[in-house]
């Protein structure tokens, strides 16, 4: 009678069902991670790209919450559910530069009313500045300086605010 040495193919799924349940509980940190770290660069994109077309266009241009992708700002500090970026054009009506949808799932974006950069540069932010959470790890700051400079900080340990 002849013996094989290996392993049968019951025995290899049974291996890798247990290794998946351990890892998954710290995949999840990884996916809340990321989503975090990319809805914080999105906000920080969407505030250089305003920053640089105040200064192209020398108009003051407005970043602010919205949900229907029309030029007009939503009376919130909510932005997870979307936001656009446009300014004023000579005759009072307003031009879209860009739109970002809003972002399923878990995460949350908070932050001022409205930010709104100056031909200079400069910004001016009505309210807070940006925390972007999701999941249970550590949560993004997005915080805009006078000068209209953004930058993302972690909030951990004695960085808890801008």
């Amino acid at each position: 009678m002849q013996t094989s040495s290996g392993f049968t193919l019951i025995e290899l799924l049974v291996t890798l069902a247990v290794l998946a349940s351990i890892a998954a509980p710290s995949f999840r940190t990884v996916i809340d991670n990321n989503r975090a770290a990319t809805l914080s660069n999105d906000v920080l994109g969407s505030l250089s790209l305003a920053r640089s077309e105040a200064v192209k266009r020398a108009r003051n241009v407005t970043v602010c919450p919205n949900t229907d992708g029309i030029a007009d700002c939503v009376d919130t500090d909510q932005w997870q559910g979307g936001w656009v970026i446009f300014y004023d054009k000579e005759d009072g009506t307003h031009e879209l530069l860009r739109v970002t949808n809003g972002q399923a799932g878990s995460a949350t974006i908070t932050g001022p009313k409205k930010v709104v950069y100056a031909p200079a540069g400069n910004a001016t932010v009505t309210g807070s500045n940006f925390t972007v959470t999701a999941g249970d790890v550590d949560a993004r700051l997005v915080c805009v300086e006078a000068s209209g400079r953004a930058e993302i900080k972690i909030k951990k340990g004695d960085v808890t605010s801008c």
